[in-house]
């Protein structure tokens, strides 16, 4: 009873130091927790704030759409950060007011500026954020001071606390030490002689205090470590997955029931051979191969064939594993024939399916093959037919024209409104016949481009003078002369000029008020030039049609004469036949804007070429 005693005065003092020493650890991870989270909270507050403060500066500066939605979702975040965050002291708690009374005065300062667009309301927006990046890293700096002296404090109280709890402990440990030394010394032989599996040791009575009772737990335990044994070997043998113990030499040392059905041998018989035997076909000896790795390495798992006594083949899954410090392998197999059928059956499947895959992969070449064949007698055909159609329009037309001016004859007003129409007919035929010419040209690649370097300011001016008069008449405004650069390009001026000129016909037949800019801007390797009218606009389902051939929209009974909806289509050919791109935006009832780039004129490599 006396080691007793001193073993409860021993726990009852550690438990108290213990509780002293959590309490004082609690308390320190617990304000070092809040700490850090104040601290993250001032800092995300910060970068947000900074984050805010940037994307403002690049929304004033490009005026882009999708930086401004960035600035409105940071602005958002900012605020619910801030609503969110708490802080313990008072300093932080006024720092963090001032940093919610200048983002809420953001809000304001935006919505004037979003109406106004006024420079005074930027830069209040940009003082007002940097305010708020001033509480923030204020409220950090707060945060780390706390921090600082947080840890210096924990560290006094820590120190305390271990030295107590080593005080308390060493003092009445040596009290009782003497008492527990020999009886444990004796114990520590019976957990030997279990640890090597003599299950039948028994520690008896070596004292009548604890120390005792520990002896009598410790005889308990070996007695249910005997009757676990028993029962782990029953489940073992109970198991569906087969099981065996075999040394380095792969001889069987002790087998499943399990096992013995899966190969059809006793027991006694595979006890008397190797695991090597039993092994099919071309995995013979590959389990052995591979004993010395398991020794030295982890666990390894194969699929492996083993040949049964009756001669029939089966697919085992094996896994290998190592005894420690024993040179024994510990093996499971789970029979996996089901499964490696089915694997096989699937394999057999698969290759079908890719003869089949490959069957039809030659018949769509094939009809693919076939279809360009027919799209090539489409082209020839148009080109024909075109060709044909063209050459009695020439005499026909100047035919019409010589009765129409009078010089065949006197004509009366009303025969020459009639040769008006015909004629105003046969130039509008033949310009269809021209537009077949073109496109048939552009889809067999036999479009005649001539490349030389020319002004594309001078293409612009050209064009614009050209259309200025018919502009003028629907009360439009051409602009060309702003944003229209004068550099050389590299390409076909006369193509480049048609390309021009059906955009900006375009654009004058289908604005009805406001105006029409032309512009040619340079960029990196390229000049982009684009037209840009207030008149109808495209709706986005249209938009991706746009450049096909015979496509028209949002047309209506007053647009004029109607075209032949190859105009875009030949652009497109014309422009990538020169190596630039053409691409088109839209807002409907609103305008578009269609640009289309060329390669600017490089000396060198034209002398490289030349060479």
């Amino acid at each position: 009873m006396n080691l007793q005693k001193k073993v409860f005065i021993t726990a009852i003092s550690f438990a108290l130091a213990s509780i002293v020493f959590t309490f004082i650890s609690f308390y320190i991870v617990s304000e070092v927790k809040e700490t850090t989270i104040e601290l993250d909270s001032s800092i995300a507050i910060a970068v947000k704030a900074v984050g805010l403060n940037h994307l403002f500066a690049n929304y004033y500066i490009d005026r882009n759409e999708k930086t401004r939605q960035a600035w409105l979702k940071n602005y958002q975040d900012l605020g619910r950060m801030i609503s969110a965050a708490q802080f313990d002291q008072q300093e932080e708690r006024d720092l963090l007011k001032s940093a919610a009374a200048a983002y809420a005065r953001i809000g304001p300062l935006y919505q004037a500026f979003s109406l106004s667009k006024d420079k005074t309301y930027a830069l209040a927006i940009v003082e007002e954020s940097r305010k708020v990046i001033v509480s923030a890293f204020k409220l950090r700096q707060s945060n780390a001071r706390y921090m600082i002296t947080l840890h210096k404090n924990s560290m006094g109280f820590v120190i305390l606390a271990v030295v107590l709890v080593v005080a308390i402990l060493a003092g009445n440990l040596f009290l009782i030490i003497f008492r527990i030394v020999r009886p444990v010394i004796e114990l520590s032989k019976g957990i030997e002689l279990v640890g090597t599996g003599d299950l039948d040791y028994r520690a008896g009575n070596l004292a009548s205090d604890e120390i005792g009772n520990l002896a009598r737990t410790f005889d308990l335990m070996t007695a249910n470590l005997q009757k676990n044994a028993l029962r782990y070997k029953t489940i073992l043998e109970s198991i569906v997955d087969g099981f065996c113990v075999v040394d380095v030499e792969g001889r069987f040392l002790e087998v499943s029931k399990s096992f013995c059905a899966m190969t059809g041998y006793t027991a006694e018989e595979l006890l008397s051979c190797v695991l090597g035997n039993l092994e099919a076909g071309q995995s013979r000896t590959s389990i052995s191969a591979c004993f010395k790795d398991v020794l030295a390495g982890d666990p390894v798992c194969y699929e492996l064939q083993y040949q049964r006594k009756d001669g029939t083949v089966v697919d085992l899954e094996t896994s290998v594993q190592n005894l420690q410090n024993e040179e024994k392998l510990v093996i499971f197999f789970h029979d996996i024939t089901g499964r490696k059928k089915a694997e096989r059956e699937l394999n057999n499947y698969r290759l079908h399916l890719e003869a089949m895959v490959k069957e039809r992969t030659r018949a769509l070449e094939e009809a693919n093959k076939e279809l360009v064949r027919l799209s090539q007698v489409k082209s020839d055909f148009v080109s024909m037919v075109s060709h044909e159609l063209r050459t009695p329009l020439t005499p026909i037309r100047e035919a019409m024209s010589l009765m129409h001016d009078g010089i065949a004859g006197e004509i009366t007003e009303k025969q020459r409104h009639f040769l008006d129409i015909g004629l105003r007919n046969i130039d509008r035929l033949a310009r269809l016949i021209n537009d077949l010419l073109d496109i048939s040209r552009i889809e067999a690649g036999r479009l005649d481009l001539v490349f030389e370097p020319f002004d594309i300011a001078e293409v612009v001016k050209s064009v614009a003078a050209t259309f200025a008069p018919l502009a003028e008449k629907k009360g439009l405004i051409l602009n060309s002369g702003e944003c229209v650069v004068s550099v050389l390009v590299h390409g076909d001026k006369d193509k480049t000029a048609e390309v021009f000129s059906n955009l900006v016909g375009n654009a004058i037949k289908f604005t009805e008020k406001g105006s029409i800019v032309l512009c040619a801007k340079e960029k990196p390797g390229f000049i982009e030039c684009s037209v840009e009218d207030t008149g109808k606009g495209i709706s986005p389902k249209n938009l991706d049609r746009l450049f096909h051939k015979f496509e028209q929209f949002n047309r209506s009974n007053s647009d004029g004469e109607k075209g032949t909806g190859l105009g875009l289509s030949i652009s497109k050919g014309i422009i990538e036949a020169q190596g630039g791109k053409i691409w088109a935006r839209s807002i409907l009832d609103k305008g578009s804007i269609f640009f289309f780039t060329i390669p600017l004129y490089n000396k060198e490599e034209d002398k490289k070429e030349a060479e």
